[in-house]
């Protein structure tokens, strides 16, 4: 650990505004968010947020009405604005992490925790001890950390319109005199499965035999990877500790109801639908696109999430079938037409060379991986079954 720092009360801000000035990202989980903190660094996470940097946050919300409601409303605002700003809620009076992560550059990080939350008091005026770390991801103590965020992040559910609504009457009337009760509900988050020893969740073994004769499929989450957090926001851990996600193509219209079974229409029904979207893409290349997508992969088969000389994640297809989502009104959820999938491996790595020339070419959304090397590379990956 190259920094390891003691901070008192008001120091924690000052090693906040600090650490904003030289993030890369940041990812923060806190059981309380009270506007006389969150003002406290709000211009800090805008500054960030407008260089186009990533923020993943997860606030507590519970029936004790202590977060603020039109901080998470303001929040919700700059998430819709900002697309590299990701927000979740843990609806769970046994959530109670104050943690405040920053990655530098050059695989550096500072993580600030102790008793702090997001509060006037926590920041400024109650009797607080926390502690600064700074290392590599390769530390054990820091790896534990970004692993536990990780796995907060993944149970926790996104913030939108409904949940904020439920939750001010719910905290509004929690904060009467009078208790009156309210109709009001928000599902529990349930807490997350801690083992006793170390922060990963467990994660069942994959059997070889379960990837005997499945087909595999590299898929791109976006140019540059720029949907990856898109499909990372989607996953879910069950109490199993089973990964479930998505996987997504775009084109902005419905895929997963055009004419298969007939080329020649399909080609024609893919151009008109470019043409009313505005969109200058080949018609036989986004028709081929959506045959590999909506049939040809199926339920067991393999999909690897491949961008740009980088694998994000392993997953196996969980159904048959596509779906598609109306995404009208969301600047950022884009990648309409969606499948489920198990995620076997997640991670981002970069496999060696000859494995990703063949992820690489050709240079498309979806193809079939048919070598062995890079199959068996793929399989091996996913047998291990766990985070890198």
């Amino acid at each position: 650990m190259r920094e390891v720092q003691f901070l008192q009360s008001s120091e924690t801000l000052q090693k906040l505004r600090e650490s904003f000035s030289h993030a890369r990202s940041l990812k923060f989980a806190v059981a309380f968010l009270k506007k006389s903190g969150y003002d406290e660094i709000r211009e800090d996470l805008l500054s960030l947020l407008k260089k186009g940097k990533p923020a993943e946050l997860v606030v507590g919300i519970s029936s004790y009405g202590i977060t603020d409601w039109k901080v998470l409303q303001d929040l919700l605002n700059l998430s819709a604005k900002h697309g590299s700003l990701a927000v979740k809620y843990y609806n769970n009076e046994g959530f109670h992490p104050k943690l405040f992560i920053f990655e530098f550059p050059q695989d550096d990080w500072g993580i600030i925790l102790g008793s702090s939350n997001l509060t006037g008091g926590g920041v400024r005026k109650n009797v607080e001890a926390n502690i600064f770390l700074k290392g590599s991801s390769s530390e054990k103590t820091i790896e534990d950390v970004l692993e536990f965020f990780k796995s907060v992040f993944r149970t926790a559910d996104p913030l939108n319109a409904r949940i904020i609504k439920d939750y001010r009457l719910i905290s509004t009337s929690s904060r009467r005199a009078e208790h009156r009760p309210t109709s009001r509900r928000i599902e529990k988050t349930p807490l997350v499965p801690m083992p006793e020893v170390g922060v990963k969740i467990p994660v069942r073994y994959i059997q070889r035999r379960a990837l005997r004769g499945k087909s595999f499929y590299k898929i791109a989450p976006g140019y540059r990877a720029s949907h990856w957090p898109l499909w990372e926001r989607e996953i879910r851990v069950d109490r199993e500790g089973v990964r479930w996600g998505i996987i997504a193509i775009g084109w902005s219209f419905d895929m997963t109801r055009l004419p298969f079974h007939d080329e020649e229409r399909l080609r024609s029904v893919v151009e008109e639908k470019l043409r009313q979207v505005d969109i200058n893409s080949d018609p036989n290349y986004v028709a081929r696109q959506a045959r590999l997508f909506c049939r040809e992969i199926r339920k067991g088969d393999i999909v690897v999430a491949y961008s740009k000389g980088h694998i994000y994640g392993i997953g196996q297809a969980a159904d048959d079938a596509p779906y598609y989502v109306d995404v009208k009104g969301h600047m950022h959820e884009t990648y309409e037409n969606r499948r489920r999938v198990k995620w076997l491996a997640l991670g981002k790595w970069r496999p060696e060379e000859r494995f990703a020339r063949v992820l690489r070419y050709p240079n498309d959304t979806i193809h079939k991986i048919t070598d062995p090397a890079t199959v068996r590379m793929i399989r091996k990956r996913a047998q291990e079954s766990r985070d890198q």
